[in-house]
């Protein structure tokens, strides 16, 4: 049943990411992009979007989440959406000349948070586990995007299996070992990289920043790239960017959070997996990838041949 709307409506988030909870001051914002579930918003001054999305879709970082009849709502505005603003607990949009005005109360709802860690480095025998098993599930699924060269496996355009063959490898390894020179040049030769909505080279370059966060490595080396990554990110398409900086910041959709947490606890399953590879049509096959292959690399894993 669609929900009617008056001239001025307020909803209540369901839940809404923890992160938001840094910006403090209002913004302005427009619409990116609408979808079925999903709406994509900039903020004024923001490195990466704002996503308001219905309770059929995965969680993630920078969303608030909505029930389906208010998700309905909230699109139909959007629809006729000439302004709006961001502001600590409200999220407001205007219709024309301001005749309608609907708000989301996020505060309201359930804060989830999307950040990346551990309080100890995870069992490397474990994690070797998990990479084994993660490894021939992928090893026997069909990967149509070109991360599939990473795991020696056929699938995706050649020229972007030849860039993510010469830059991914070392990228993660200069990541791992801090080197920032090798990683920013990695990073250059691989951002903006690929198909899809955020380029296949964004997706695993988050992945790999999301893995760094999980193993506990040395937070001070993200502080050092900070600037120099952001300006990189700033040469991809808006989606990418937002991939780029919340995988920065440690962040990430639920799926990857929980899937790196099957592997740093040596408790694999397929489930997981079918949970992360359902997430766009080519960038959850891509993290999962990602996540094995720097695995794989952190753990010295003999047997991985990528």
């Amino acid at each position: 049943m669609k929900r009617a709307l008056s001239k001025t409506g307020v909803l209540k988030a369901q839940w809404y990411a923890a992160d938001l909870k840094e910006y403090c001051e209002r913004r302005e914002l427009s619409i990116l992009s609408t979808h079925d579930s999903v709406i994509n918003f900039e903020v004024e001054g923001w490195p990466h979007l704002l996503i308001v999305v219905d309770q059929s879709l995965e969680k993630g970082p920078a969303t608030i989440g909505l029930s389906s009849a208010d998700f309905r709502a909230f699109s139909t505005m959007t629809g006729s959406f000439t302004a709006g603003s961001y502001e600590p607990g409200i999220l407001t949009v205007h219709s024309k000349n301001r005749e309608k005005t609907i708000a989301v109360n996020w505060r309201d709802g359930k804060s989830i948070t999307f950040a990346a860690y551990f309080t100890a480095p995870p069992d490397q025998f474990k994690v070797s586990f998990a990479v084994d098993y993660y490894f021939h599930l992928l090893k026997i699924i069909d990967i149509p995007t070109a991360s599939a060269v990473l795991l020696g496996q056929p699938g995706g355009e050649e020229y972007f299996r030849q860039q993510i063959k010469k830059h991914i490898p070392p990228l993660i390894k200069s990541l791992i070992k801090q080197k920032r020179q090798d990683f920013l040049k990695n990073c250059r030769n691989i951002i903006g990289m690929g198909r899809g909505l955020t380029p296949t080279g964004d997706d695993l370059i988050h992945c790999a920043l999301i893995a760094y966060h999980y193993f506990s490595l040395d937070k001070n080396f993200i502080r050092q790239i900070d600037n120099d990554f952001s300006r990189l990110a700033a040469n991809t398409n808006k989606y990418g960017r937002h991939m780029l900086e919340i995988g920065k910041k440690g962040l990430t959709p639920l799926p990857l959070k929980d899937y790196f947490e099957t592997i740093a606890e040596g408790s694999p399953s397929p489930e997981a997996l079918e949970r992360l590879t359902a997430i766009g049509s080519g960038t959850g096959l891509d993290l999962a990838v990602a996540a094995i292959y720097f695995s794989a690399v952190y753990t010295k894993y003999e047997r991985f041949d990528g």
